[in-house]
């Protein structure tokens, strides 16, 4: 595995707060060109934090069931680091990533303690001409859950996997290029939606993950994720 140690990280600009829809998401800045690595912050704890990437402010109040995505820095020995906004509560990470590589990070915890730790990393290398897409449950207050999609060259709604238990990590499907949706039903009731996400677009070549996570007090929510 290649090393930069001694390379200083360049971190792409980020949006200082999460939008409305529950992603923010890295934009071009200084030093985007040499960015050949990066993490995705899942925030499923009690609080709003800020991430720091070797002491760098990368992205500012991530809230609650919101996602800092895709922060882009040079490859090599990592740290990262989450801190509540509103209390004592922080968590370091220390990652090492190989050119090229996406981690997908998970925040759990309250303002005064918090813990990070990274999502099951499957491989899923893009295709071109071709979307896919994966879906982690992460619920923990969810039912028995079935999860359901429809994809681009198949409008038929079709289970993904059957059981579906927490912490379980779906293969990642492949289509055309085009809208996704997904939908999270009761195993027992698979006309009641506890959660879905609906015209996800992912373009032939892209890489998305969707993260079942509890979101109080509404119940459930599925969060998207770049994955390269």
């Amino acid at each position: 595995m290649i090393r930069a140690a001694k390379v200083p990280v360049l971190f792409v600009l980020v949006a200082a707060a999460a939008c409305a829809g529950g992603d923010t998401t890295a934009t071009t800045g200084p030093g985007a060109l040499l960015a050949n690595a990066g993490v995705s912050v899942i925030n499923t704890s009690g609080t709003p934090i800020d991430v720091r990437i070797d002491g760098t402010l990368a992205a500012q109040g991530v809230g609650r069931a919101q996602v800092a995505s895709n922060l882009l820095m040079t490859h090599g020995a990592r740290s990262i680091q989450v801190s509540s906004t509103t209390g004592g509560g922080q968590a370091t990470l220390a990652l090492s990533l190989p050119a090229g590589a996406r981690r997908i990070l998970m925040v759990t915890g309250t303002s005064a303690s918090l813990a990070a730790s990274t999502l099951p990393d499957t491989g899923g290398q893009p295709v071109a001409g071709f979307s896919k897409l994966r879906v982690i449950h992460l619920a923990t207050s969810a039912p028995d859950i079935d999860i359901w999609r429809t994809q681009p060259d198949f409008g038929t709604r079709i289970r993904i996997m059957f059981p579906f238990p927490l912490g379980a990590n779906s293969y990642y499907m492949q289509s055309t290029p085009g809208a996704w949706s997904v939908f999270v039903t009761p195993t027992s009731d698979a006309n009641t939606t506890l959660a879905q996400l609906t015209g996800v677009a992912i373009a032939g070549g892209e890489v998305r993950t969707l993260v079942l996570i509890d979101d109080v007090p509404t119940g459930l929510k599925l969060v998207p994720v770049t994955d390269n």
